[in-house]
């Protein structure tokens, strides 16, 4: 199990997959085999490997805040808004101090033209951990442009430049 999550987080998802494969090959129900053989079929863009892994494996361990986050992301990355949120609010009543469950929150209900209530989320994303200001104050921009609030857009956009000028994002 090590050394895949070695693989994975050296980005060498097809040697990843073997490992986690095995395991799950002699362990079925080990949940963090799981939750990286998802996130590794996510890795790799096979999403509905990743769906199929995620869903089975949240039946088993309906709990497990990760394996429900990674089903919740997986469901967004495949533009199944509602499920996705649906799945993250599921998250968030087991642990609502979860900041990417509200992000992703935000970021389903932006897709679904829920404007007011992603900038909510956004943040909330950004009250429970401050290292989402950026994103979170971005997000809460495009929520603004899309709702045709521009003045209140410009205001997020240039809050998210101003809170960290160096990143990616800015440049």
């Amino acid at each position: 199990m090590t050394e895949g999550i070695q693989l994975f987080e050296q980005e060498k998802f097809e040697q990843a997959l073997e490992k986690f494969k095995n395991v799950i090959e002699a362990d079925p129900d080990n949940p963090e085999a799981n939750l990286f053989l998802g996130m590794t079929y996510s890795k790799l863009e096979s999403f509905p490997k990743a769906l199929d892994i995620l869903h089975r494996a949240s039946i088993r361990h309906p709990q497990n805040i990760e394996i429900l986050l990674n089903l919740g992301i997986t469901h967004y990355s495949l533009s199944e808004f509602e499920t996705a949120l649906d799945i993250l609010e599921k998250v968030l009543k087991i642990d609502p101090g979860n900041a990417s469950s509200q992000l992703f929150k935000g970021l389903c209900q932006l897709a679904l033209g829920e404007h007011e209530k992603a900038i909510q989320s956004f943040d909330s994303a950004h009250k429970i951990n401050p290292e989402f200001e950026q994103l979170s104050l971005f997000n809460q921009g495009l929520a603004h442009f899309k709702n045709e609030s521009f003045e209140q857009a410009q205001k997020m956009f240039q809050a998210a430049i101003d809170s960290n000028p160096d990143t990616e994002m800015v440049v």
